[in-house]
């Protein structure tokens, strides 16, 4: 009994894991990103005072030579009026002593600081080598200076505050848009897991034990192996949904990186998401090859058109965004065994591929019957996303497109930019 009760809850735990990787590794991934920006802050804020110093000292030249320091007081002053991350501006002469101290609106905080002497120009002229005949004459040969003495200093000291301010800002709100999306998943996967852990506990008490006596009457002999059928059939749609969701973070993942600043920062979360995609591609890969047995049994069980409206609910599970409708539905109907099989599988990969990668609104299955001798019936899959190819292999389209040949089908692809049409068609009998 207690390996009973505690089994739900173990494979619970490991899909509940699962599936908050990915949010893990995104929140790791903006960590990084974050502590990159902050060292490329530091080294932008060294390169704005280290150009800020050489143009003060130009302009505090002729202020320090004359011994007037309105001059300078004004530049310094324009300058901490303009660029809110100077922390203070000091100007000493050749001595060391302050000539011109201002401070800036932020306090220095550790910030980085550079110092620039402050130099003469002095004309390098030489009155006895002229080219020229006469001083009075136009000399064409390009006046020339050299370095004079040190008249003084320039030092300024850069605040990081309002930069670490902006920073942190961002990273608010990069990390609320990862746990947003990774509590939404959590939240998937465990209803997900709840529902089918309800789902497994009605089966088990419902399937004969060793030591439970069968029920009596031959007629409820067969309800346990109809209610094994609906709950596996259960149980794979959402996985389905679920493998859709974990693919859908890793595209959001994917365009956090496309967000960042950092080249480094980017490729970091682009090798995030690509692990992310080969999980859920593993994922997908295990829904098909569960599902495929219980095919035949579904579509004989609910019919045609049932499970195709099953297949819709579950796309609309998996993609709320985009509105799933069927119209002429009930032609279904005219399809059976092999051949009703084959057109579900057919629904399926084209609906797998609407959720998946179309970034569509709207997707509509459309049924009806073309009037012509033998009578036809064409089915449509029309979807209005500008996403991108299907993600089908080549194997899988080769497959698809012998079993529909098998059935007498012809399929046809088109693609616009107003989105995609998947159609095939195939002889009926009227009825």
């Amino acid at each position: 009994m207690s390996h009973h009760m505690h089994r739900p809850w173990a494979w619970r735990g490991r899909l509940l894991m699962a599936a908050s990787l990915p949010t893990v590794l995104a929140l790791v991934a903006v960590l990084g990103l974050h502590v990159a920006d902050e060292a490329q802050g530091q080294r932008e804020l060294q390169a704005r005072a280290a150009l800020l110093a050489a143009a003060l000292a130009e302009a505090s030249e002729y202020g320090l030579v004359s011994g007037n320091p309105a001059a300078v007081d004004r530049s310094v002053r324009e300058l901490l009026a303009h660029d809110g991350a100077i922390a203070s501006i000091d100007i000493l002469d050749a001595s060391r002593r302050p000539f011109v101290s201002l401070a800036g609106r932020q306090r220095p905080d550790g910030g980085p600081a550079v110092e620039r002497p402050v130099r003469s120009s002095v004309p390098d002229i030489d009155f006895f080598d002229r080219p020229t005949p006469h001083v009075s004459l136009v000399d064409a040969t390009p006046p020339s200076f050299r370095p004079g003495p040190v008249l003084g200093y320039v030092r300024i000291a850069m605040s990081v505050a309002s930069a670490r301010a902006a920073q942190r800002q961002r990273l608010v709100v990069q990390l609320g848009i990862v746990a947003a999306a990774g509590l939404a998943g959590l939240l998937l996967v465990a209803h997900v897991a709840g529902r089918a852990g309800a789902q497994g506990q009605a089966l088990q008490e419902a399937l004969p034990g060793p030591n439970k006596p069968l029920p009596s009457g031959t007629p409820s002999e067969p309800a346990p192996a109809s209610r094994h059928r609906r709950t596996a059939r259960r149980i794979v749609g959402r996985l389905d949904a679920a493998s859709i969701a974990l693919r859908l973070s890793a595209g959001h993942a994917a365009r956090l990186a496309e967000l960042s600043g950092s080249e480094e920062g980017r490729q970091q979360a682009h090798d995030v998401a690509l692990r992310v995609l080969a999980v859920a591609d593993h994922l997908s890969a295990a829904g098909p090859t569960l599902f495929e047995p219980l095919r035949a049994q579904i579509v004989a069980e609910l019919g045609l058109q049932g499970a195709v409206e099953d297949l819709l609910g579950a796309c609309t599970l998996a993609h709320p965004a985009c509105r799933f409708t069927l119209l002429g539905g009930r032609l279904l109907g005219r399809l059976e065994g092999d051949r009703a099989a084959s057109v579900h599988r057919f629904l399926h990969d084209a609906l797998a591929h609407v959720v998946a990668c179309a970034d569509a609104t709207e997707a509509e299955v459309s049924v009806e019957v073309v009037p012509k001798l033998p009578p036809t019936l064409r089915i449509v899959v029309r979807d209005n996303g500008p996403g991108e190819q299907s993600r089908m292999s080549s194997a899988q389209a080769a497959r698809l497109d012998e079993q529909l040949t098998a059935i007498g089908a012809e399929i046809d692809r088109q693609r616009s930019v107003a989105g995609s049409v998947l159609a095939i068609t195939l002889p009926v009998t009227v009825g």
